[in-house]
């Protein structure tokens, strides 16, 4: 796919923030020179050409591009412009070659991590969880003390009823990693399963105080559960 051909499928899918792309490659170029060393490693991936339309919505993890770290084949790089396809589980670099923008999804069994405003992003395969019954990918480690919030971003494609409409729907799968194992939690119930029973008021009473609902979560939300189960957690 052309560049002009990706702007105009971008255009007609809605992505309004890409209208600006016409300057993207001088702003590149401007914040994000990539050395030739570098280079030679990075762009090792294969050329991004999505075919989403007429799919609504936004396959990405952002609204747009952002200048970011990723550690690749034991080297780290900086400010890179990136942006993250939650639905095919690929890192997307734009790099510019003269006057082109080229977008490359990088290789991702070279990349051990990268972050997205400010949020890690870890390949499981290079990490602590390797060994653990996950399946394959980047998820996000949301917190990571004596338990560990894993969260893999998942999109999935849904027909609006009575019509021949598609659109991509987040179905993120949440893990609370506990004395060296996952647990999938959806809801309260599973929640609770996690604490021992002695432990089990106090983990109501912090939702019940802080008006959380699991099956509707915030991040944020989320993020205070795991702090909170860390602090029943025994010493190690």
């Amino acid at each position: 796919m052309h560049y002009n051909q990706l702007l105009k499928f971008l255009i007609l899918g809605g992505f309004c923030c890409w209208l600006h792309l016409p300057c993207l490659a001088q702003e590149i170029a401007e914040k994000a020179p990539i050395s030739k060393e570098s280079l030679d490693n990075l762009v090792q991936g294969r050329l991004y050409s999505p075919n989403y339309f007429p799919i609504k919505g936004s396959p990405f993890l952002t609204k747009d591009w952002s200048l970011e770290d990723i550690r690749m084949l034991g080297k780290d790089y900086y400010d890179l412009p990136v942006w993250y396809d939650i639905y095919l589980d690929d890192l997307v670099l734009l790099h510019q070659q003269g006057a082109k923008l080229h977008f490359i999804r990088l290789n991702k069994e070279h990349i051990a991590y990268f972050s997205v405003e400010g949020r890690r992003f870890i390949n499981l395969s290079y990490s602590s969880f390797r060994d653990l019954p996950l399946r394959p990918g980047y998820y996000e480690l949301a917190f990571q003390d004596k338990v560990a919030l894993l969260v893999k971003r998942t999109l999935e494609v849904q027909e609006e009823d009575k019509t021949l409409i598609s659109y991509f729907s987040r179905n993120d799968r949440r893990f609370l990693i506990v004395n060296a194992s996952p647990h999938r939690v959806r809801n309260r119930k599973t929640l609770l399963e996690l604490v021992e029973k002695n432990q089990r008021k106090a983990m109501s009473g912090f939702l019940k105080s802080e008006k959380i609902r699991l099956k509707r979560a915030t991040n944020e939300e989320w993020l205070a559960v795991a702090r909170f189960l860390n602090t029943l957690q025994p010493d190690l």
